[in-house]
C-alpha cells in the first residue's frame, strides 16, 4: 500500500515522542520521575535519526526511563515523540515499526489523559546544549503524529495492530470523551489522505466508538469520521473484495447519526452525505456486478439490505433501456411491469413493512430518473416521465399535534 506520510518533528518544543512495552503503564502515577529521566527521554528524541543506535536498544532505554515516570504527561509526551521517531526510522525497513507505533500511541493517550490541569514546568537540554522549555500546549498535534504513524505502520505490517498493547489493562480508561474523539479525528485524517480503510484502522475506530454507551455528541462525531473514510475508500476502489461489508457499515453509521441528530454532525456527516453515499454505493453495486431477480429482491431479508433500492433500480434501468428500443409510441411496458410487479408483492406485506418497501420502490425509481442510479451506458437516454412512478411517492408525514 503506497502510504507516504512524513511529518516535521521540529514543531514540538512544545516537545513530543514514542515507546514499546505496555505492562509498565499499569503502574500508578510515579513520584520518582527525575530530571535525568526526562533528559534521557529527550535525548532519544534528538537522536531519532542516529542509525548507530539500534532501534531496539533505544526502545529498551525509553521504557526504562518512562517506567519511573508513569503518569507524568511531560514524560509521556517525550516517550511519544521518541517512539514516533523510531517508527519513522524503521517504517521502510525490516525493523519493528508497528511495535514502536503502538507504543507511541499508548504513551500519547497517556499524555492526553494526564495533561489536563497539569501545571508543572520542565526544562531539558537540546542537542546543541541549549535549555528548552517542555510545554504541554501541543498534545493534540503530538498524538496526531503518533496515530498517523500507527495507521501507516499497520498497513505495511504483516501483522495487525494489537489494541490491547495500545490500551493495556491498568492504563488510562478509554472513555467516550474528547480524548477518544481526538484519536478518531487523527485516524480519519490519515485515512482520508490515503483513501483507504484497512482492517487495523477499522478495529481502532470500532474500539473508540465502542467506548460510547449511547449515540451522544462524541459518538456522532466518531461515527461521522468512520462513515466518511469508508465512503472515500469505496469511492477510490469500489471493486475491493469487502466493498459490500464496508458499504453496509457506512449506511449503518449514517442511519445512527441522522436518527440521533437529523441535521447531522456539526462538522461532519450531513443528510447530503447520505446522498453522496447513495452515489458511491451505486458504483459499488456496479463494480461488484451485483444483481438479483425481482422475486429475490422483494423478500424481507433482501429489502433490509442498504443496497436493496439499488438492486431495484438496476432492474428498472435494464427494463427502461429495453423499452427505449421500441419505435413509435411507447408506453414503456417493461419498466411499468417491474413497478407493478414489485407493487403487487408489496401489497401483501404487513403494513409497516409495506410502507417501507413502497418508499424504497419510489426512491429507486426517483434515483434512476435523476440519473443517480443508472448504468453509465444508459445516461444518454431521456429520463423516465415522472408520472410513471410519482404515484408511489409516500404521503408527507403529519405535523405534530399541539
Amino acid at each position: 500500500m503506497g502510504f507516504c506520510v512524513r511529518i516535521a518533528f521540529s514543531l514540538f518544543f512544545a516537545l513530543t515522542l514514542p515507546a514499546v512495552t505496555a505492562p509498565a503503564l499499569a503502574s500508578p502515577v510515579s513520584v520518582e520521575c527525575s530530571q535525568n529521566n526526562l533528559q534521557s527521554l529527550a535525548n532519544h528524541y534528538f537522536a531519532r535519526n542516529d542509525t548507530t543506535i539500534p532501534a531496539e536498544s533505544a526502545a529498551r532505554s525509553i521504557d526504562a526511563d518512562i517506567a519511573a515516570c508513569i503518569g507524568n504527561p511531560a514524560a509521556h509526551k517525550l516517550a511519544t515523540l521518541a517512539y514516533s521517531g523510531l517508527t519513522e526510522r524503521t517504517l521502510n525497513g525490516t525493523g519493528p515499526a508497528l511495535d514502536f507505533a503502538e507504543a507511541a500511541v499508548r504513551h500519547g493517550f497517556y499524555m492526553l489523559s494526564t495533561s489536563d490541569g497539569h501545571t508543572a514546568a520542565y526544562d531539558v537540554i537540546d542537542a546543541e546544549g541549549k535549555p528548552i522549555k517542555l510545554q504541554l500546549s501541543d498534545t493534540y498535534e503530538v498524538s496526531r503524529m503518533a496515530v498517523e504513524r500507527l495507521i501507516v505502520a499497520d498497513a505495511r505490517s504483516v501483522r495487525r495492530m494489537n489494541l490491547a498493547t495500545i490500551f493495556p489493562p491498568g492504563g488510562p480508561p478509554l472513555e467516550c470523551d474528547i480524548d477518544a474523539r481526538s484519536l478518531s479525528q487523527h485516524a480519519a485524517g490519515i485515512l482520508r489522505k490515503t483513501k483507504s480503510y484497512t482492517p487495523g484502522a477499522a478495529s481502532f475506530l470500532q474500539l473508540l466508538i465502542g467506548a460510547c454507551p449511547t449515540v451522544n455528541k462524541s459518538a456522532i462525531d466518531m461515527l461521522s469520521d468512520r462513515a466518511d473514510v469508508i465512503m472515500r475508500a469505496l469511492e477510490a476502489n469500489p471493486t475491493q473484495p469487502n466493498a459490500l461489508e464496508l458499504l453496509s457499515q457506512a449506511y449503518a453509521d449514517s442511519e445512527a447519526i441522522l436518527t440521533a441528530q437529523p441535521e447531522g454532525a456539526f462538522l461532519g456527516w450531513k443528510p447530503s452525505s447520505r446522498d453522496q453515499l447513495d452515489r458511491v454505493g451505486w458504483r459499488v453495486i456496479l463494480g461488484q456486478n451485483l444483481s438479483v431477480s425481482l422475486e429475490e429482491v422483494m423478500t424481507p431479508d433482501q429489502l433490509e439490505k442498504p443496497w436493496a433500492g439499488m438492486l431495484i433500480a438496476r432492474l428498472l434501468d435494464a427494463a427502461y433501456a429495453e423499452d427505449a428500443k421500441i419505435e413509435g409510441p411507447n408506453t414503456y411496458p417493461s419498466y411499468r411491469k417491474v413497478i407493478s410487479t414489485a407493487f403487487s408483492k408489496i401489497n401483501v406485506m404487513p403494513n409497516e413493512q409495506s410502507a417501507q418497501a413502497k418508499a424504497l420502490l419510489y426512491k429507486a425509481a426517483q434515483r434512476h430518473a435523476q440519473g443517480v442510479w443508472i448504468d453509465p451506458s444508459h445516461k444518454a437516454l431521456p429520463a423516465p416521465k415522472e408520472f410513471l412512478y410519482s404515484w408511489l411517492k409516500p404521503p408527507a408525514p403529519e405535523p405534530p399535534k399541539p
